[in-house]
Order: C-alpha cells, then structure tokens, then sequence
C-alpha cells in the first residue's frame, strides 16, 4: 500500500525452528489478503473494484471491508468530516495517487 514494513518475532529458544517460518508465512498471507481488499494500488482489488463500480445496484463486499468503511464512517462522524474516507480525488490531485496527470 505504498509503504514498507518490518516485523520482528520473539520465540521461546526451545521453539521448533519451522516456527518462526510458519508464523511469517501467516503474517504474509494476512497482509496479502488485506492489500489484494484495500490497496488503491492494485486495480483488481477490492476498493478499487468498488471504486469503478458505476451503477446504483448492490454491489457485494467482503466481511473485512464492510468493517472498514464502518469504522471509517464512524471516525468521521466523530471528528465532523476532518477524516474522510472520499479524499482519494484529491490525492490524486496532489500526486500522491497512481495517476500522474494531474496538475493543480
């Protein structure tokens, strides 16, 4: 999602060796599923589905997601629209986003 990440994992020295590569295997596949929900980055992922869908009917999103935009609404609620979930046309208008068009 545009960033980078490090993880560190602490186990027990009289752990199995194959721990520490079943446990970043598993870190991999959740951060996996969660970039192929969310990332604006990927154009066959779920947000960016979402984001091109262009017709009023129900359009189907996983469990994971609806929390998300849940959660988000809820944050804007509470802070009176300062965080918003619909700022991505001004990020690409700022250039921060995967179109480079744009001038301001």
């Amino acid at each position: 999602m545009g960033t980078q990440y490090h993880i560190s994992i602490v186990v027990q020295p009289s752990a199995e060796a194959s721990l520490d590569k079943q446990i970043s295997q598993n870190i991999e596949g959740l951060l996996a599923t969660v970039n192929q929900q969310m990332s604006t980055y990927l154009p066959d992922s779920e947000i960016s589905r979402f984001n091109r869908f262009d017709k009023t009917e129900w359009f189907p999103v996983s469990e994971d997601f609806a929390r998300v935009v849940s959660i988000a609404q809820n944050i804007s609620t509470l802070t009176l629209g300062a965080f918003d979930i619909t700022v991505s046309p001004l990020i690409e208008v700022w250039g921060f986003g995967t179109k480079t068009q744009y001038k301001i």
